[in-house]
């Protein structure tokens, strides 16, 4: 067995407040740790065994490639955040940031996280959902406008981008994220951080185009939706995160 190591931050406020005596609770089927966050809302580096590196490098090795913990963080006056299939691997120092909301009558006293798989591990081809593709899901949303063929004037990097966790037609949350962490969460949640370099970059390159050209062309917004791309694991990308 290999060793990886796991910090968590706990904050508020959009990221910009730290939660300072948090509860940060990990566990897996053999053991649970506890600790609290200090001053700059992080705990201390965990070190949690996982399968040796070198099964995450050829794709003849059989899983289980990484180890995988649940994450509970914790504080009165917040809601909980349960955090389930946290990925570590052998030699990769792995940092969970968590966003802490203030709880509020009315609103689910603990929110819970299931991180999926890598997309490496699914198999075979992930194909866009057409727009004319039927999708009636248990509450549809309204039909968006018809699409029209547009683009912007140039293609930028914009600070924010607007994810739909979801199908585009299902009623789910919209969530803005700085552009950056999106492409961080998205590699994270497609391919194994104990690559080479070399394979983690080209994998960068494919998903930053595939980001710019949704935005660039607007596919989403030319077609009545409110949000720049979705999560859903029909498409080419989904969203990592919290």
């Amino acid at each position: 067995m290999g060793m990886g190591t796991l910090m968590v931050e706990a904050r508020s406020a959009d990221e910009a407040l730290p939660i300072d005596g948090a509860t940060i609770i990990i566990r897996n089927q053999d053991e649970q740790k506890e600790i609290t966050t200090d001053g700059n809302g992080q705990s201390a580096v965990f070190q949690i065994e996982a399968p040796d590196r070198e099964r995450t490098l050829s794709p003849d090795i059989p899983t289980p490639h990484y180890s995988t913990v649940e994450v509970l963080v914790s504080k009165p006056g917040f809601v909980t955040n349960i955090i389930k299939n946290v990925p570590i691997f052998d030699g990769v120092d792995a940092y969970l940031p968590v966003h802490m909301l203030p709880e509020a009558d009315g609103y689910p006293k603990t929110e819970t996280y299931d991180i999926p798989k890598p997309a490496v591990e699914e198999g075979g081809p992930r194909m866009m959902m057409a727009p004319s593709e039927p999708n009636v899901p248990a509450m549809a949303a309204d039909p968006p406008d018809p699409p029209q063929s547009r683009a912007l004037n140039e293609v930028f990097i914009p600070d924010y981008i607007t994810v739909h966790l979801g199908k585009p037609n299902d009623y789910a949350r919209n969530l803005r994220v700085p552009f950056a962490e999106y492409i961080k969460n998205v590699t994270a949640s497609e391919i194994y951080p104990t690559w080479p370099r070399n394979s983690i970059l080209a994998n960068i390159h494919a998903i930053v185009s595939f980001t710019l050209n949704r935005i660039y062309t607007e596919w989403y917004r030319s077609r009545g939706f409110p949000f720049d791309i979705t999560n859903s694991t029909i498409n080419p990308q989904r969203l990592y995160a919290l």
